[in-house]
């Protein structure tokens, strides 16, 4: 009030016929007088006299300013009501406190100037007609302010019984009009809070309020039974975004309870773990609008849930409150959540809304939804009912209210009249007149309305949670973790803590006996269990974390390349800790961890530099043995280092083997180092190695040392000139052959000088046939960089060499990466390892794109498995890193591809073929979740096997190892003979190794994508896997079950000891 839609003047009329009423009944005290009013003929009829107190009275005070209980009491004290204070305030009477009287039918107040809306709070369901419901009340959250005023009459652990009227609150709005009040009261009860057992009206008030009919006063007595009948009110809510928020209570729940059993169990003295591993992965099931949905749940943080539901992944962070609601950030946004599950369902409240998701029951079951008492079956016993027809009368809230079937057919009672019933309890059963017209509840397949929004766990944390337990991808883990480190200390803090926690948890059950060291851990955490569970918990994904160290030491051969200094002697004593378990299952981490100790003892860059140049004065030394010494690999840019030693013959010597090295792959017969005008040079001849003696183009090579890289530009034509002198002939007749490097010591330059400076002298280069120069610069205790400017971009640098010695570029067959693809050169963490983003020249749009991982090893042993195992657990690591870059989309193929420089000896082809098939087999087996989550399409392996020509001379065979999945068949094996072209080096034929068919040559150069690899991409891009692929990881799972027999049996009389061939042929 006051009435909005009545004149004034009409409600004044009313005002005084309601006093002469009141005076001609002699009636005295507060009262209520309640009419009809018609808006089109202003008029007004009467109802009913109520002579009482009315529940709404604050109405009243909040427009008068007249406390009516108070004035009740004056009145009967004797007081006039014209000497009352508040009364004579709202007749506007200067003297508040005198005597004189009102007459209260001639004189007027004065003029309203607020406007006040009651709401009542009910128990009562909104979605069932308002149903009175009963039950308890946990918590009530109402906050008075200025403007809304509310009370209630029964608070926290009260409840509503069913012989109760349902109302148990009411909420009073103050605004100066009718709309300012009403948003008021939209506002307060949107913030209100009622939790409990029972159904509440609060929702549904905030969406009466926000009717346009509602705003704009355009009521009747009969618009809110219309309403209720038509459900034209009702709070809607997203139904994917309903389903979520329930499964991510249920799962909160769920880890609760599963938490509590477990605990429980620890304290009557049992020492089962078997209901850990459940506590972070579990499958719970929500159904809601005749549609069942099937969740997967893992725990990836202690509030993190990842739910998984067919291609559907969410991840949900997931807080609980002080009052125990549930705040879930997930798509972008925060949600709060509180459950409740009742006999028919789950009662959800999501952002203030109740929504109730009934539990899937038979439908030949008719129960009850509300407590009372049964008053009579409408039906007698074995008569048929229909569906929507009321089969009997039940008592609630003092009244009656009829039960409709839910299906047709036959009924039986199930109870007696009076009979105490509660919500949830079965009434009766039917025999269903047509079971097929049931409705079925239909299984989602489909995808989720719910943005993807992934929750940001940061890098440490995450290596926190997955040595923790928690189901996180250990591998993805430990790269971004490093990746995000700031500095070598931040980095071996990282390290330290990560390997002292996995040693702290395995060193509790490293030997023991696994009910033993939960007794003890039990025993000394008697009042925190948690902890009990947290190490079994751990120790049970051992195989997960132990995934995570061993990635984190692989990444400790990277640490100079990160970070430019040695790896801290504290991470090689965390490292050393680890050599001390003795357990079967450490035997992995073990190793590793040995051989970075045994690594670490690598002394400092001044120790490695004299003892280089130690070697470099021995007269016992063999210049070329010390090129193709594996041991050297490390120190190939330290020679760089020495070019400008005190010692002629230190320079001369680094200088030899430095060419030596960079062009180990090729036949060197001649070379010559001097000084030349006071630069230290070198002048060698080299030729490929693995085309036959006769067939051989003999190319130059020249490398000269400059002191100061800013005078590359003035010394640039005498070195050419002193180039010119070492060659005889016509340089330029077999075409651009010849290479340039140039070496400085010091200084700097930019790439547009060095560019200027070879553009004034490109005519002199083409003369003397160069092919490619190359400069390096040299950086003290750092690397030199490495410019490269090849004759056939008109001697202008090609970023993507740069950084790669001179040979680098031919190791890494990126030329014939170049022929169909575009490529982009992204960051790499080895030394000796390039990636690349390629994309398809040929494709118009939505190219295709491949991410390359090339690398070179001077290791041998790249055949065994052992050998093989390490590079290819290297590239991993480097293409798992190359996922977080921008560049690479979800879709990308992988292809890795590993060129082994050492010669192999006292094999043939077909012998390393033959290895190589059975070692796939075993990577495959061993490395295939990994291999398929980074999408790795293709890998490469090239090793260079001794051999002589047709005329006995010694030469070298390039054979080259290849799983591809490009024609289907997933990684399926195929080994080749290469026959490179003599003057470029490019591989032009490649002949399959086996019986009789090493006449089969082709052409290949790296294909684009075929329509394979077109749909594998299509399957990728949905989350799914290719039809192929399956029969590649059928194959892995057998060759895994050979493996677990063939251990099963070791040792047994007469049992096999290797895996039968041609498993799946």
């Amino acid at each position: 009030g006051p009435p909005a839609i009545v004149p004034k003047d009409t409600f004044h009329e009313m005002e005084l016929a309601a006093q002469r009423l009141t005076q001609s009944i002699g009636y005295q005290g507060a009262g209520t007088v309640e009419y009809l009013y018609n808006a089109d003929t202003n008029s007004y009829f009467f109802l009913e006299l109520n002579p009482r107190l009315q529940v709404e009275h604050p109405v009243t005070e909040g427009i008068t300013g007249v406390n009516l209980p108070a004035t009740q009491l004056q009145v009967a004290m004797g007081i006039p009501l014209y000497e009352i204070p508040q009364v004579r305030q709202l007749y506007d009477k200067p003297d508040t406190y005198g005597t004189e009287k009102i007459d209260f039918l001639a004189e007027r107040y004065r003029d309203i100037d607020s406007h006040v809306i009651a709401a009542r709070i009910t128990a009562e369901n909104p979605d069932e007609g308002f149903k009175p419901t009963s039950g308890s009340i946990e918590r009530i959250k109402f906050q008075s302010t200025p403007n809304v005023w509310g009370y209630f009459s029964v608070g926290a652990n009260g409840g509503i019984h069913e012989f109760a009227d349902s109302q148990f609150g009411h909420l009073f709005a103050k605004g100066p009009n009718r709309e300012q009040a009403r948003k008021a009261l939209v506002l307060a009860l949107k913030e209100m809070e009622v939790r409990g057992n029972i159904r509440n009206s609060v929702e549904y008030l905030v969406k009466l309020l926000e009717t346009e009919d509602f705003k704009n006063n355009a009521i009747d007595t009969s618009w809110l039974d219309g309403l209720i009948r038509e459900k034209a009110v009702a709070v809607e809510m997203p139904s994917h975004l309903v389903v979520v928020s329930a499964a991510i209570f249920k799962a909160f729940e769920h880890v609760k309870t599963a938490t509590e059993e477990v605990k429980e169990s620890f304290r009557k003295g049992q020492v089962s773990t078997g209901g850990i591993p459940g506590i972070n992965s579990f499958n719970t099931e929500v159904a809601y609008l005749d549609t069942k949905y099937s969740f997967h749940v893992e725990r990836i943080s202690p509030d993190v849930y990842r739910f998984a539901l067919g291609g559907n992944k969410i991840d949900v962070e997931v807080t609980q409150t002080a009052e125990g609601a549930l705040l879930a950030t997930f798509g972008g946004e925060t949600h709060r959540i509180f459950g409740m599950d009742e006999p028919l369902g789950l009662r959800l409240s999501l952002d203030g809304n109740t929504i109730l998701m009934p539990t899937i029951f038979d439908p030949s079951e008719l129960r009850t939804d509300v407590t009372g008492k049964v008053v009579r079956y409408l039906q007698d016993n074995g008569a048929p009912v229909e569906a929507g027809q009321p089969y009997v009368e039940v008592e609630a809230m003092k009244m009656i209210m009829p039960l409709k079937a839910t299906e047709s057919g036959k009924i039986s009672h199930n109870l007696s009249p009076g009979t105490v019933i509660g919500a949830g309890d079965l009434l009766a059963t039917l025999e269903l007149k047509d079971p097929s017209k049931v409705k079925k509840i239909d299984n989602f397949d489909g995808m989720l309305d719910i943005p993807e929004a992934a929750v940001d766990i940061a890098p440490t944390s995450a290596v926190t949670n997955v040595l923790s337990g928690f189901n996180l991808d250990p591998e993805a883990v430990a790269q971004k973790a490093l990746d995000a480190v700031s500095d070598a200390d931040a980095a071996a803090e990282l390290l330290i803590k990560s390997i002292n926690e996995f040693y702290r948890v395995e060193s509790l059950f490293d030997g023991q006996i696994k009910d033993d060291v939960v007794r003890t851990l039990t025993k000394g955490n008697a009042d925190n269990l948690d902890v009990v569970i947290a190490e079994n918990l751990a120790h049970q994904k051992l195989a997960m974390r132990s995934q995570l160290i061993l990635a984190m030491i692989r990444q400790v051969d990277t640490f100079k390349d990160r970070f430019g200094s040695d790896v801290p002697d504290e991470v090689i004593t965390a490292l050393d800790s680890l050599t001390q378990l003795k357990g079967k299952d450490y035997g992995e981490i073990i190793l590793a961890a040995e051989e970075k100790v045994r690594n670490a003892k690598v002394p400092s860059f001044d120790v490695r530099r004299a003892d280089l140049r130690s070697k470099l004065t021995d007269s016992d030394t063999d210049l070329v043995e010390l090129s193709r010494s594996s041991t050297l690999s490390a120190g190939v840019d330290l020679l760089t280092n020495l070019l400008d030693d005190e010692d002629e013959s230190v320079r001369a010597s680094a200088m030899e083997t430095f060419v030596r090295r960079v062009y180990r792959t090729y036949s060197v017969p001649k070379l010559n180092v001097e000084t030349l005008d006071g630069r230290l040079s070198c002048s060698f001849e080299f030729e490929f190695a693995d085309v036959p003696k006769a067939d051989r183009v003999t190319r130059n090579g020249f490398f000269s040392v400059i002191e100061d890289a800013g005078k590359f530009a003035q010394e640039l034509p005498v070195i050419l000139n002193a180039y010119g002198s070492k060659l005889s002939g016509d340089a330029s007749k077999d075409g651009p052959i010849n290479v340039l490097q140039i070496g400085a010591i010091s200084g700097d330059s930019d790439i547009a000088d060095l560019e200027n400076a070879l553009a004034a002298n490109q005519a002199k280069l083409n003369m003397l046939g160069i092919r490619t120069v190359t400069v390096l610069i040299t950086k003290g205790s750092k690397d030199p960089t490495y410019y490269t400017f090849p004759q056939c971009d008109g001697f202008k640098e090609d970023p993507l060499r740069r950084g790669m010695r001179p040979t680098f570029h031919h190791l890494l067959e990126l030329g014939r990466l170049g022929e169909n693809y575009n490529l982009e050169r992204i960051p790499a963490v080895g030394r000796n390892v390039q990636i690349y983003v390629g994309t398809e020249k040929t494709a118009k749009r939505n190219a295709a794109q491949v991410v390359f991982v090339r690398g070179v090893t001077h290791t041998p042993g790249l055949v065994t498995f052992s050998g093989a195992r390490r590079a290819l657990l290297q590239g991993l690591d480097e293409l798992e890193r190359a996922q977080s870059n921008s560049k690479v989309t979800l879709q990308s193929s992988s292809r890795i591809y590993l060129h082994s420089l050492p010669e192999l000896t006292g094999a043939t082809p077909e012998e390393i073929a033959n290895n190589f098939y059975d070692v796939v087999d075993k990577l495959k087996s061993r490395l295939a979740q990994r291999l398929l989550k980074l999408r790795v399409d293709e890998i490469e392996a090239k090793v260079r096997v001794t051999s002589t020509d047709e005329d006995g001379n010694p030469m070298v065979v390039p054979v080259r190892l290849v799983a591809s999945s490009m024609e289907g068949e997933w990684l399926k094996s195929a080994a080749y003979i290469e026959r490179p072209d003599p003057v470029t080096g490019v591989t032009r034929e490649f002949c399959v190794i086996g019986a009789g068919k090493d006449a089969v040559c082709m052409l290949d150069p790296y294909s684009t994508s075929n329509i394979i690899q077109t749909k594998r991409a299509i399957a990728r891009r949905v989350g799914s896997t290719y039809a192929y692929d399956f029969l590649g990881l059928l194959e892995v799972g057998l060759i895994q079950e050979w493996e677990n027999y063939l251990s099963d049996l070791a040792g047994a009389p007469g049992a096999p000891s290797i895996i039968p061939g041609g498993l799946f042929e």
